[in-house]
């Protein structure tokens, strides 16, 4: 009987999600927010009707950033992922770790997002790789999706006109999780297109490191 109330114990507190804080906002007259999740833009922007969203290890399939902004100014932002709800005229944040913040910077979305990039995620300064701008790039992931096969691959480079100009090309190595088929291998396509330039580093698929090779 003790054994099992142990485990019952250790049970709840795995399973129960820790929420460190939370803040409730109470909406402005009129007032609306984008952010999160960037598949759900179709249901922005928030604030007139109900709204959930947990981003914690969840970004719906594509990119999201725990940052909420407002055509008021106001903004909240944490370093870790976010709960948030909209519901009547509040918005609620919960957040397992990290500090959220809000706070009001000016009367528009854009001079807010002014102040949120600036604080909590300013730009290095630094130029992308000249062949970004001055060549046209070819992304196996942006042109073939999951459908990652060596033998399309190829048929796609030869009509591209990449081929003869010089332009470059990132290899994207996923694994295709509709079928579990591997992705491309990257020796075969060093030896096929030993001349074909990768672009900047960052613009590289972070998972191919074929690609990251060739920066």
């Amino acid at each position: 009987m003790k054994k099992n109330s142990v485990l019952l114990v250790v049970y709840c507190l795995f399973s129960v999600p820790v929420v460190a804080n939370t803040k409730v906002i109470a909406l402005l007259e009129g007032e609306h927010f984008w952010g999160g999740c960037v598949t759900d833009g179709r249901a922005m922007p928030f604030g007139s009707k109900r709204f959930e969203r947990d981003l914690y290890g969840n970004t719906q399939g594509n990119q999201a950033q725990p940052l909420l902004l407002s055509d008021r100014g106001r903004y909240v932002w944490c370093e870790e992922p976010f709960k948030f709800t909209f519901a009547g005229k509040t918005l609620k944040v919960e957040a397992r770790a990290g500090e959220i913040r809000t706070g009001k910077q000016g009367d528009t979305l854009r001079e807010v997002f002014q102040y949120v990039s600036h604080t909590y995620f300013p730009s290095t300064g630094q130029i992308p790789d000249e062949r970004l701008f001055i060549k046209p790039q070819y992304n196996t992931w942006i042109e073939l999706i999951y459908d990652q096969r060596e033998d399309r691959i190829p048929a796609l480079l030869q009509e591209s006109v990449a081929i003869s100009d010089g332009s470059s090309l990132c290899l994207d190595r996923r694994t295709n999780p509709q079928n579990d088929l591997a992705g491309p291998n990257p020796d075969t396509f060093s030896r096929r297109f030993r001349d074909r330039p990768c672009t900047a580093r960052n613009s590289c698929p972070s998972r191919s490191a074929w690609a990251r090779s060739r920066c």
